[in-house]
């Protein structure tokens, strides 16, 4: 019983260590930082921030599809090369929102308002047609996901994965109140593309790992695979409905 006690307090302790000396250590990189003038603008401005957090995912999924198309040559995967064409479109999403969102600093008000809601419709409309394409991809990916994978394949994946969401999380948490729909779009683009990486990820690890029986992968595949792509055209559904309620409300 002594021993649970000391352990108990030691994990206490450490916690409440972590929770002074974290906060701290953040606090002093933040300063040092902070004198450098273009770290100085992205600690401070979050829309500066909210563009170079487009950028980054811009080449994020770049790198990404093009790894899918090498490891698609290497293991002659059509489920792979289907994910990094899939990923691929990704890219030009986030590319139009680059040219849209600079395009957009530079108009006044009403107009800037119309070209973000066309934005988010546009891109609303991508990731509808996505989500259509997206059931011939899952039929790939449980069909020859069983033959498809590696153990460098099933890694990359899973780190890509954890960081997919926690890059949606942190966007959800930073940008939830700036007044931008194309920041608003991308969010909902990072959380589409983490939900894919989600699936796949499970593909790749009861591949890689799964002692189960076929029947029962396939049906959880099935089911995950059905949240994923019912996930996905809520979420368009959502941006193209509001975005035509917003342009009729300014056309009158």
């Amino acid at each position: 019983m002594f021993s649970y006690f000391i352990y108990g307090f030691s994990g206490y302790s450490l916690c409440i260590l972590l929770a002074y000396l974290i906060p701290n250590a953040v606090y002093n990189v933040k300063k040092a930082l902070s004198k450098i003038p273009l770290m100085h603008k992205y600690i401070d401005d979050k829309l500066f921030r909210a563009q170079i957090s487009i950028y980054a995912s811009l080449l994020n999924n770049t790198l990404y599809s093009i790894f899918y198309a090498i490891m698609a040559f290497i293991q002659k995967s059509y489920w792979q090369m289907a994910l990094a064409l899939y990923n691929f479109v990704f890219t030009v999403m986030r590319f139009m929102l680059i040219k849209r969102y600079n395009n957009a600093k530079k108009k006044d008000n009403e107009q800037r308002l119309i070209l973000e809601l066309k934005t988010y419709k546009t891109c609303g409309i991508m990731m509808l047609l996505m989500s259509a394409t997206m059931t011939g991809l899952i039929e790939l990916l449980i069909s020859e996901g069983k033959k498809a994978s590696g153990e460098i394949l099933t890694i990359t994946i899973a780190a890509y994965t954890f960081y997919c969401f926690i890059i949606a999380i942190v966007n959800i948490v930073k940008f939830r109140k700036e007044n931008s729909l194309i920041l608003l779009a991308s969010k909902n683009v990072c959380l589409a593309r983490a939900l894919m990486s989600l699936f796949s990820l499970q593909i790749s690890m009861f591949s890689q790992f799964s002692g189960m029986e076929s029947n029962i992968e396939i049906i959880m595949n099935i089911v995950l695979g059905l949240i994923v792509c019912m996930t996905c055209v809520s979420i368009a559904l959502v941006m193209i409905i509001k975005a035509n309620n917003h342009l009729k409300k300014l056309s009158f």
